[in-house]
């Protein structure tokens, strides 16, 4: 209906027009620290990023697919590393990150999401 195409993993736009541009990521995440954990001592947090970003021939370098630009971006803490007391608790939480703006589009721009390396 909409003649929206995925392409490589990235949503290609086929008409010039505003669209509503929404992302939903959810992530089950440890916050559990442990005794192997070189990370914990020096980023007790855990954080989540999401982020959406846009390659369009407008940009002006048509050869270069490595030239997009970030629309939507969003960051969140989603727990502290803790030791936990009961040997059965996971210490697992779940977090989502919703994100949604209005963008007018070219035909032919591409739409890609990227999370840190580390959530996946």
């Amino acid at each position: 209906q909409g003649d929206l195409k995925l392409e490589d993993n990235e949503i290609v736009i086929p008409h010039n027009g505003l669209y509503f541009v929404y992302s939903q990521a959810s992530f089950r995440v440890s916050c559990r620290s442990s005794d192997d954990d070189d990370d914990a001592e020096s980023s007790p947090m855990v954080h989540l990023s999401h982020t959406v970003k846009r390659w369009s021939k407008s940009f002006g370098d048509d050869d270069n697919k490595q030239s997009y630009q970030t629309i939507l971006h969003s960051k969140r803490t989603a727990c502290q590393k803790t030791e936990s007391s009961n040997p059965d608790e996971q210490g697992n939480w779940f977090s989502a990150i919703y994100m949604g703006a209005v963008f007018n589009l070219k035909a032919g721009d591409r739409l890609r999401t990227v999370m840190e390396e580390k959530m996946l």
